[in-house]
């Protein structure tokens, strides 16, 4: 479903990854380096893993935006490239335009209101109320105020 990539797209790919494994490079080393620093220094408290550790997030969500890592784009979506582009589509398909005039500025727009209510008011009342009204039945108390209570002996 995708459409095949032009010669300066298949360009930009290549210069994109040829970028991220130049920055892998230097994470690599950068942290050998701290690690080298860290061991001559004495060691101790391990502090160069907050470097490791924030660069790494860095680069693990620059791989994952260059799918390199698919697994985790499937569960970060909006790393691809399309999709804003698709959700602009899907959100234009699923909103009718509406008149600006028309509208009050009081009533909010459409978004985040349920399908039922934008099809049938009286539909999504009683399916609400339904979910609202108690599973068993109450009994009411037709008593108008409280038990008389004989009074007590001494």
């Amino acid at each position: 479903m995708t459409k095949p990539l032009t010669e300066t797209e298949v360009k930009a790919r290549v210069k994109e990854l040829r970028n991220f494994y130049i920055d892998l490079t230097l994470y690599g080393a950068v942290n050998l380096g701290l690690i080298l620093i860290w061991a001559i220094s004495g060691g101790g408290y391990f502090w160069p893993i907050w470097v490791i550790v924030g660069w790494g997030i860095g680069m693990v969500l620059k791989a994952i935006s260059l799918d390199m890592i698919p697994a985790l784009a499937d569960l970060f979506p909006f790393f691809d490239k399309t999709w804003e582009e698709q959700q602009i589509k899907r959100m234009m398909k699923s909103e009718p335009m509406t008149n600006s005039s028309v509208s009050s500025p009081n009533i909010p727009s459409k978004v985040g209101i349920p399908s039922t209510i934008k099809t049938d008011p009286k539909t999504a009342i009683t399916k609400v109320a339904k979910k609202i009204a108690p599973s068993k039945k109450t009994k009411i108390s037709t008593s108008t105020g409280p038990k008389k209570t004989s009074p007590t002996k001494k």
